[in-house]
């Protein structure tokens, strides 16, 4: 799977539950807009983690797909509320999670997600 190793969602219920691999972050929250295939926005409630001994990360996501002409959607993806250290030390794991997708969406091979983000975290400040 291109994004979580456990993904359980209630549309209906309006739940996310999810867990990272490989990081083992675990996260929940309520949905807050459910348009499928269009909208998709939901809290991110992360349970205390080595990584975030305090459960620092809290924020809600918005995955978004827009028709751009006959072949082509564009996906967006936007946090909101997440404090600037966690923002800064999600972001080249959102970024190889996203090379992954592309990588399933094309039919290639799924790029090791460690990999992808230590090639990656030098594009990101510290």
């Amino acid at each position: 799977m291109w994004f979580n190793n456990k993904a359980v969602i209630n549309g209906r219920g309006g739940s996310i539950d999810f867990v990272t691999d490989p990081a083992g972050f675990h996260t929940t929250g309520r949905i807050l807009v459910w348009d499928p295939p269009r909208v998709f926005e939901h809290e991110w409630h992360t349970a205390p983690h080595p990584q975030l001994p305090k459960g620092e990360a809290e924020a809600v996501i918005r995955w978004e797909l827009v028709r751009d002409g006959n072949s082509t959607t564009i996906l967006t993806l936007t946090f909101s509320r997440l404090t600037k250290p966690t923002a800064l030390g999600f972001a080249p794991g959102m970024h190889a999670f996203l090379d992954r997708l592309e990588a399933h969406l094309e039919g290639d091979p799924l790029p090791d997600w460690m990999l992808r983000y230590d090639a990656v975290k030098s594009f990101y400040p510290s």
